[in-house]
């Protein structure tokens, strides 16, 4: 349930109120309270141009599910994106254009991705996913779908997967995944093809 840890803090704000835990009233106004925490933080939570979880948005998120997958036994994938090409769309046909690209990766890694996976853009040109109850294949798959899509909208993206191991913090997992991210870039400096996209994945 992701908005548990939201009723929670609810119920801790009204635990002064004098009202029975259990009553109807109590239930109701736990709700109204967690709305109104909801409302004031998604407006800080919320990167601006691509609609996207910016990065605050991510890492609380990410804490969530680091919490359900201890509780259900399941395991967490983070994967670092980045746009390779934005700074010469923005040199050569302008920011507005720039921001179209952003917007383009942004559509398509909200829309495509489940429901239960976090996507954030977490920087300038860079994005994050967090795939949530799936194994190595699950990864393989979500990003094929991923590479059909940024080649239909001829954007270049470097990107790099790890897992994100229980127990450790948010910048262990994702200096993994960075690390992953640059050799993929890496490798499309060096290919005569220049592939569209590119994925160095680390399941070590």
């Amino acid at each position: 349930d992701q908005y548990g840890p939201v009723r929670e803090e609810a119920g801790k704000i009204l635990e002064k109120s004098g009202l029975d835990t259990e009553t109807p009233e109590f239930k109701k106004a736990r709700a109204n309270v967690a709305r109104r925490v909801l409302e004031e933080r998604s407006v800080g939570e919320v990167d601006t141009l691509t609609g996207l979880r910016n990065l605050r948005g991510f890492q609380r998120r990410v804490s969530e599910e680091i919490r359900r997958a201890k509780s259900e036994g399941h395991r967490l994938w983070l994967f670092i994106l980045d746009a390779n090409n934005l700074k010469v769309v923005n040199d050569t046909q302008g920011h507005g254009k720039g921001d179209e690209l952003l917007k383009g990766i942004a559509e398509i890694l909200g829309g495509k991705s489940k429901a239960r996976d976090v996507v954030a853009r977490i920087g300038g040109d860079e994005f994050a996913v967090l795939l949530t109850a799936t194994n190595e294949d699950g990864v393989e798959k979500y990003w094929e779908r991923m590479e059909t899509y940024f080649k239909g909208i001829r954007v270049s993206v470097a990107a790099g997967v790890t897992e994100f191991r229980i127990g450790e913090e948010f910048d262990q997992a994702k200096e993994r995944a960075d690390e992953s991210m640059y050799k993929a870039k890496e490798y499309q400096k060096e290919e005569s093809g220049r592939p569209f996209a590119h994925l160095v994945r680390r399941y070590e």
